[in-house]
């Protein structure tokens, strides 16, 4: 199970994370990503397999489909169903995917494509959570998943812009994203006009914050794989060795593992200079959100004196 990464709108007043852990690695390599929140699969596939199996019970003309074994995709359907869905937020919005999946009876001509959905924050009027309650069908399979509404003005009342069933933390999802629409649009319409540039500068820092932190990430990655191709040399340095006779076999091994370490040490030494170099220019630019964070604040104390002294 992986921990969110810090992030300020996120963050309560004693400095832990608004969003619980996660284990759905799908948005591992997406870039301004917030936060990650589970699916219950298990209890998605659970209610969504009763619900699947009392339709087709109680309606008799979907009986005839037996005679091409469709009752025996039922489970399988509900599973790649639920186990595609994924959602997130990221620096834009709520981003919603539902993965290629197979369908049917699971051949590849009958597959469903990907579909990706992004509801920005600016444009969300409304995100509720549903608690479950009463049943699903005939008075015997009960509701048991929470869902998330997510509406937008373009949304009609029938037809929320998106609809999440099943998310294990749907309360903590709907304050993150309330979290992020706060933080997206400053004070609102109470703030004074000349603060609305001081959120858009701090969003800015926050974004050029995370893409160095994503290129501090693949370095850190190309250092591993530096050090797997080093093993590799080694072993068939080794290999080769080991072939000729025993009385260069010593020496020509000392000399290919201090040639390699030589070559390793100084690839790792410019490695670790640029990332201290990203390291200090991630620092600035978190002491840059900072200083427009007093700023914003002093705007709007100098707002509200304005207002007051209009008022008098």
């Amino acid at each position: 199970m992986a921990s969110q990464d810090s992030y300020l709108p996120l963050m309560k007043s004693d400095g832990t994370s608004l969003v619980p852990e996660f284990t759905d690695e799908y948005f591992k390599d997406e870039p301004l990503l917030v936060a990650v929140f589970d699916f219950d699969y298990d209890l998605i596939e659970e209610f969504k397999t009763q619900l699947a199996w009392a339709r087709f019970l109680f309606n008799p003309p979907a009986w005839i489909t037996t005679l091409c074994c469709a009752p025996c995709f039922i489970n399988a359907n509900v599973e790649w169903a639920a186990r595609a869905k994924h959602v997130a937020l990221t620096h834009d919005g709520i981003k919603y995917v539902e993965d290629k999946h197979p369908t049917m009876c699971g051949l590849s001509c009958t597959d469903s494509g990907k579909v990706s959905k992004t509801v920005p924050y600016e444009k969300i009027t409304d995100c509720d959570v549903r608690e479950p309650a009463g049943t699903a069908f005939c008075c015997c399979i009960q509701n048991v998943l929470t869902e998330v509404v997510v509406e937008t003005a373009s949304s009609s009342k029938e037809t929320p812009d998106l609809l999440l069933e099943g998310l294990e933390d749907a309360h903590a999802f709907k304050q993150a994203v309330w979290a992020m629409k706060r933080f997206g649009s400053g004070q609102g319409a109470s703030a004074p006009a000349g603060s609305s540039a001081a959120p858009k500068m701090n969003d800015e820092g926050l974004r050029q914050t995370n893409f160095l932190l994503t290129e501090i990430r693949e370095e850190l990655r190309t250092m591993n794989v530096d050090r797997l191709l080093l093993k590799e040399m080694l072993k068939s340095w080794y290999a080769q060795v080991s072939e000729k006779g025993p009385a260069r076999k010593v020496s020509e091994i000392k000399v290919a593992e201090a040639r390699l370490l030589e070559e390793e040490r100084e690839k790792n030494k410019a490695l670790q200079g640029q990332i201290d170099a990203k390291d200090a220019e991630v620092k600035s630019i978190l002491r840059r959100i900072l200083q427009l964070e007093d700023e914003k604040v002093a705007l709007l104390k100098q707002g509200s004196v304005g207002a007051a002294v209009v008022r008098c």
